[in-house]
């Protein structure tokens, strides 16, 4: 659908709830995206209870002006990994 947009994180163990927490809206406030809020979901890659694991999903291939966005260069790239740096840095210092 060209109208989904934004940004998700599932999440299925409880260790991994405070992850995704923190690693969504430090995403979104690094880079302007929409956040739909962290969701518990039954997804494999999120099943991995031996340490913090979650589904980070950002921007959708079928929505044109996210797209154009995140292809339009490297600032778009760098921005998203800054969001995504910033999110697990907040995650450990929530830790101690």
């Amino acid at each position: 659908s060209s109208s989904a947009s934004g940004n998700e994180v599932w999440w299925c163990y409880n260790n991994s709830n405070l992850l995704a927490q923190v690693l969504c809206p430090e995403f979104c406030e690094t880079t302007g995206i929409v956040s739909k809020g962290p969701k518990c979901g039954y997804y494999l890659v999120s099943k991995l209870w031996q340490f913090p694991s979650v589904l980070f999903e950002t921007f959708f291939i079928s929505n044109q002006s996210e797209l154009s966005w995140y292809v339009s260069g490297e600032a778009a790239k760098n921005e998203c990994a800054d969001g995504i740096v910033n999110g697990i840095v907040e995650y450990f210092s929530q830790q101690s």
